[in-house]
């Protein structure tokens, strides 16, 4: 039986083909592989930030636990820049940390799930005693946007939560 040349160049073409196609899947896995890692990576960051900074944690604590306030005015008469500008300082890291993580979930670079995992109490604490507090300053100083990565981390960490603990 004689095998003509163009029954050769089909057969040449399909495995070409198929090494064309099990190339392109290795490459996505590859980069689902790479992205799985980056966002690990991320994560193990922000969470060294918390873990290992005893002072900074403490702080985290007090500022859900035992601030207490009445009103904007209230609050900046007791932590305001210009009264206490220290304990100002450590809620202003407080609120830029949980800012970061949310440009970063809103980014894609680190996942709601994660964050829901490991702070996801401090997500929801923070915005439902500060979110208040945040928007009165976003009326005052004219800036809609500021600490609105806050807003929508709280949103998505809610939405997380409704959507896989019923």
């Amino acid at each position: 039986m004689m095998v003509n040349l163009s029954e050769i160049q089909t057969a040449y073409y399909m495995i070409a083909a198929t090494g064309v196609l099990v190339a392109a899947i290795y490459y996505v896995m590859s980069l689902h592989n790479q992205n799985q890692t980056r966002q690990a990576q991320l994560f193990m960051q922000l969470y060294s930030q918390v873990s290992t900074n005893q002072e900074f944690f403490k702080q985290i604590m007090q500022h859900m636990n035992v601030w207490e306030y009445k009103d904007v005015d209230d609050f900046d008469a007791k932590w305001g820049i210009k009264t206490n500008p220290d304990e100002n300082t450590w809620w202003h890291l407080d609120t830029n940390f949980l800012e970061s993580v949310g440009v970063l979930v809103s980014r894609g670079l680190v996942s709601v799930d994660l964050v829901e995992s490991w702070i996801g109490f401090w997500v929801i604490r923070h915005w439902e005693k500060f979110g208040p507090i945040i928007k009165e300053f976003r009326v005052r100083d004219n800036d809609p946007r500021l600490f609105i990565e806050n807003e929508r981390l709280y949103t998505k960490v809610k939405e997380y939560r409704l959507k896989h603990f019923k």
